[in-house]
């Protein structure tokens, strides 16, 4: 992929022009000292801006440092930079700054020649404004951007959809940087300088543009190509419009392009003709074998893609001969890859055609050209890049000096209002609240409770009926026992859980004790992320345990305690139990308490009131844009005088005053209501009982009110254990699943392994067997030489011998196959040259005369019978079991879950059994094997 080069600058001090601006077009605040500069004030904003371009020209100084660039964080440097002067450059009077040379030092990013594969040559904007400042830094961002994008596509071909996508990405942003960069900072009417020198600098804008749109498109490609089943239409119409941006691309090429770019840009364009041809290819050939008609239109498109890939090679070049860069190499390479790939294609097709279809080859220019899918487009540039992590603008109170001074009154004069309007609310608020507090207000009054009334008091007894309606203390005892249930059954998981990974390890030392050979996974190292659940959970449940018994305790009070068992009571033996206050053996009359309880309510509601009035005040300070507003005044006003801006002060301050009077009325009101409430007060305590029996009831009131909290309380705390364990529950359940799945997966390891060495030592045993048929074989054959009738004894030796070891190796095979077939015969192999067996008696029949000289030319010179291999011999009703011979390898049964995963993927049926057969069910040997294409 390309990489935009990168514009170098020499240091430049900019701090000093944009200071000697300051001075000059603004005057001096009224409010700065005498001697003192205006650009004093942004003393801190000029040092940070300077730092700033001087820390981006030094982390790049080469066109081609685009890795040290990164490395030293010069994207996030120049965002930060371009935030900074595109704030400045928006700005009326700074937007006309020039940015002189600075003893001999020029500050253009300039695109001078550097020694990498491609480069632009030189191009410098004069005169250097702000404007040109932000064109080279913003084409810098555009650089790096682009130099990000290219590292998540890899040359060894392990790029994933992933990395293409996020360089698809990149690319779209980029090239929304470029189409910013040309169509609003490098448009004629906001540059003033050479019309032909700022159209030259455009194309090269345009060129960067459609090249990151290409290469945007070249990755939408490549994700489409690595799918499982690629559409071939679709991706012809994809490399067609890869192709066309390619094309564009070379419309803006500048006269100092370098012949690198060029010469490459060319190659891509025709390389993605070339792809579109080929997949079209590709297309029309399944539209023909579904039609059975059209396969000459696949050899035009062949032909039509080896054109172009001729082409190709002949623009970059046919040999590494030439001084190439690294991509022109890489490049070369890839299109003679593909050019072997479709002579290959386009000759097999020819073959049939000739052979099979003889379909007509039609014409290229009788083929109807291929319509692009262009999928990428640039990205909306913001007017602050993605990596600007600036907290506030730089030089944000640049204003002139009589409209800052202006400024400057009006957020004194009205921080320090709001101030003394806060001040006199919290005063006047704490003052009626001592006011109060002197006469027991409002605890006296809402302590009473009965207002004279004999009894229970009805507003606590509605209290206590609703909690005996709703049957709270039944729930709370059905609840708690819920509780401990639910606690131990989280428990028991976490004990069961427990039990499983320790039995496994135990299980797994004694297994390893047995088979020291074994090499499965450690049950103590898998069960690592487990046991660190266990932990945490167990740890969990012991600090839930400690609530859980807090509130037993307090539930044991609730059936020790009286003040609990009174919640029971009904309302008579309540009314028994509370004491009337009684005065010279009279009750009381009704002491009205209504005017006092309301004008508690009203000062309550005055002081809030004015709370709320206060946080509207400093809502209104913390939005009011006054700036702004002054700055528009001021460019609207003709002489830029105080006297000019009078109106605006007081319609910015109306609305601060009008809030501020509400307050001032609403302090006013507070003494006269004081007053009130402390007569009403007076009253009520004269006429309030304060005899022993009036003690007696309060208390008993108070303890039923304070029981009727703690109810709430522990219902409260009660909700939230439960919630705890039924958000935690499901956790531990699946803990012990996971548990249980890892001793499952254990416990199959451990028996695959037993079952393999069982089936090793059987094979073992019978290799013995074999070696010792093989030494009476040999032992007989020698005593034979001794005498004719040795013969004989070899041959019913042999007949024994041999009989028996395929009997005994065929009982063990049915021993190990369920439902195999019937017992082969004891008797010599059918293919053994050897004399029949006489039925009965199990010997052989004696030896003519006649044949005696024939065994007597072998006497002493004996070797064993060559046996043929058998032919598998299928049990009968048993599919997939069958007996073989001794010397034959045992066949392996497919397993028809795995036929159906792999025949899942697309892959042959008959390919996928040889595969798993070869490989004795191994799916990922025999997945390669099929991917190979062996």
């Amino acid at each position: 992929m390309l990489v935009i080069p990168l514009r170098t600058s020499e240091r430049y001090d900019i701090a000093g022009p944009v200071a000697s601006f300051i001075d000059k077009t603004y005057k001096q605040p009224t409010h700065v000292p005498n001697g003192t500069k205006p650009s004093a004030e942004f003393h801190a904003d000029l040092i940070r801006i300077s730092f700033m371009r001087h820390t981006l020209s030094k982390s790049i100084y080469t066109n081609s440092g685009h890795v040290n660039a990164i490395t030293e964080n010069a994207l996030k440097a120049a965002s930060d930079y371009y935030s900074i002067i595109s704030d400045c450059d928006e700005n009326r009077d700074m937007g006309q700054l020039v940015l002189p040379e600075c003893m001999g030092v020029n500050c253009a990013w300039s695109l001078s020649p550097a020694k990498s594969s491609f480069t632009m040559g030189e191009r410098v904007l004069s005169p250097q404004t702000l404007r040109r400042e932000r064109v080279g830094v913003l084409w810098n961002i555009g650089a790096l951007e682009s130099h990000c994008a290219s590292l998540e596509i890899k040359d060894d071909g392990s790029t994933t959809n992933a990395n293409y996508t996020k360089a698809m990405k990149k690319y779209k942003e980029v090239a929304g940087i470029f189409q910013f960069l040309e169509k609003v900072l490098l448009c004629p009417e906001k540059n003033k300088g050479d019309s032909v020198e700022l159209a030259e600098e455009s194309k090269i804008v345009s060129l960067a543009q459609s090249l990151m749109l290409a290469q945007g498109q070249t990755c939408v490609f490549a994700m489409a190509r690595n799918k499982a089943r690629p559409m071939h239409r679709v991706l012809a119409q994809l490399a067609i419009s890869v192709a066309d941006l390619y094309s564009e691309s070379l419309k803006y090429t500048p006269e100092k392009l370098n012949p690198g770019w060029k010469r490459y840009i060319e190659t891509q364009c025709i390389k993605y003709q070339a792809l579109a041809e080929y997949h079209e290819s590709l297309s029309l050939k399944a539209t023909a074998e579904k039609s059975s008609t059209g396969y000459g239109n696949e050899l035009t498109r062949l032909t039509l893609c080896l054109n172009h890939l001729e082409r190709a090679l002949i623009t970059i070049g046919l040999d590494d001969t030439n001084d190439q860069g690294k991509g022109d190499v890489y490049l070369r390479n890839e299109l003679v890859d593909l050019k072997n790939l479709v002579s290959q294609k386009k000759d097999a097709a020819e073959k049939e055609n000739s052979e099979v279809y003889h379909d007509d080859v039609p014409l290229a220019r009788e083929m109807k050209a291929i319509k692009g899918k262009l999928l990428v487009a640039p990205d909306k540039f913001s007017k602050n890049p993605m990596h600007s992590s600036l907290p506030k603008p730089l030089f944000s109170g640049m204003l002139p000096s009589d409209a800052l001074d202006i400024h400057r009154t009006f957020v004194d004069d009205l921080k320090n209002k709001i101030g003394m309007w806060v001040n006199n609310v919290k005063r006047e608020s704490d003052d009626a609240r001592k006011t109060l507090a002197r006469v027991n207000l409002p605890q006296s009054l809402q302590s009473d409770g009965s207002n004279g009334v004999k009894g229970f008091p009805p507003s606590l007894w509605a209290k206590v009926e609703k909690m005996q309606n709703d049957r709270v203390m039944e729930k709370l005892n059905h609840d708690l026992w819920d509780l401990k249930d639910i606690s131990e059954m989280a428990r028991n998981e976490c004990l069961k859980a427990s039990e499983t990974l320790d039995c496994d390890v135990m299980m797994d030392l004694e297994f390893r004790t047995r088979f020291p050979e074994f090499r499965g996974r450690i049950a103590k190292q898998t069960q690592v992320p487990l046991r660190r659940n266990l932990q945490h959970y167990t740890g969990i449940l012991n600090n839930a345990r400690n609530g859980d018994a807090v509130i037993l305790k307090m539930l044991e009070a609730f059936e020790m305690e009286p003040r609990f068992k009174m919640l029971s009571m009904t309302k008579t033996k309540l009314d028994k139990l509370i004491p009337s206050v009684k005065h010279q053996g009279e009750s009381i009359s009704n002491v009205d308490t209504s005017m006092l309880t309301k004008l508690l309510a009203e000062i309550a509601e005055m002081i809030n009131e004015r709370e709320i009035i206060i946080e509207q005040l400093r809502v209104m300070e913390s939005s009011c844009d006054f700036k702004q507003k002054l700055s528009a005044a001021y460019n609207a006003s003709n002489s830029g005088s105080s006297n000019d801006f009078s109106d605006l002060i007081r319609q910015q301050m109306s609305p601060f005053d009008f809030v501020m009077e509400k307050v001032k009325c609403n302090i006013q009101k507070q003494p006269e209501l004081l007053d009130r409430i402390l007569v009403a007060n007076r009253d009520f305590v004269n006429e309030r009982q304060t005899d022993e029996a009036t003690s007696l009831r309060e208390k008993c009131i108070k303890s039923i009110e304070e029981a009727i909290k703690k109810v709430k309380i522990v219902k409260d705390q009660l909700l939230e254990g439960r919630g705890f364990y039924d958000s935690i529950m499901p956790r531990l359940k699946q803990l012990k699943q996971q548990a249980d799945e890892e001793s499952v997966k254990l416990a199959i390891e451990r028996v695959d392994y037993e079952d393999g060495a069982q089936d090793r030592e059987r094979r073992c045993r019978q290799l013995r067997d074999d070696e010792m048929f093989a030494r009476t074989m040999s032992s007989t054959a020698m005593n034979a030489s001794s005498n004719n009738t040795g013969v004989l004894n070899i041959q019913h030796d042999l007949s024994n011998n041999f009989g028996n070891s395929i009997s005994s190796s065929n009982d063990a095979r049915r021993n190990d196959v369920p439902g195999s077939s019937p017992p082969l015969p004891t008797g010599p192999n059918q293919n053994l040259k050897s004399p029949p067996v006489i039925e009965g008696n199990g010997s052989r029949p004696p030896i003519a005369s006649s044949n005696n000289s024939n065994y007597n030319n072998t006497i002493g010179s004996y070797n064993p019978p060559t046996y043929q291999p058998r032919q598998k011999t299928y049990a009968a009703g048993v599919p997939g079991v069958y007996s073989v011979s001794n010397h034959e390898k045992p066949p392996t049964r497919v397993d028809d879950e795995k036929v159906a995963t792999l025949v899942g993927m697309d892959f042959n049926a008959e390919r996928v059994v040889e595969a798993l057969a070869k490989y004795d069910n191994n799916v990922e040997q025999a997945l390669n094997e099929l991917l190979s294409g062996h």
